[in-house]
């Protein structure tokens, strides 16, 4: 199974060239600053309901941060922040890319901390 590193810059640039986000219309990123975090989202133009990915991202920068960086951070951050109801965490590199060309949203993020 293929996974993305524990690098955030280095998975957006991988995700980056496997979206080939440059040249391909259809995918859409969006990077989010949240606080002194950041969040960027890759989704396929048209299968977004435009209205609830506005208040998701709207509700996204409100905050003051992604939170701690650990093990467990994503999960926290989903069931505390992610205010959607099909929310889910994955690990598979290929899940995820199967998930954003069938109409998901994909979200990384990380937590910068100095």
């Amino acid at each position: 199974m293929k996974r993305l590193s524990t690098d955030y810059k280095d998975n957006v640039q991988r995700l980056d060239n496997l979206f080939r986000v440059e040249e391909n219309f259809d995918i859409i990123k969006k990077t989010l600053a949240v606080g002194q975090d950041e969040l960027t989202f890759y989704y396929l133009d048209g299968f977004i309901k435009d209205a609830i990915m506005s208040k998701l991202m709207l509700s996204f920068v409100a905050l003051k941060g992604l939170g701690e960086s650990s093990p467990s951070a994503a999960q926290k951050f989903a069931e505390s922040a992610a205010a959607y109801v099909e929310t889910d965490l994955c690990e598979s590199l290929d899940t995820m890319i199967q998930m954003t060309l069938s109409g998901a949203a994909l979200m990384i993020g990380s937590s910068f901390e100095d």
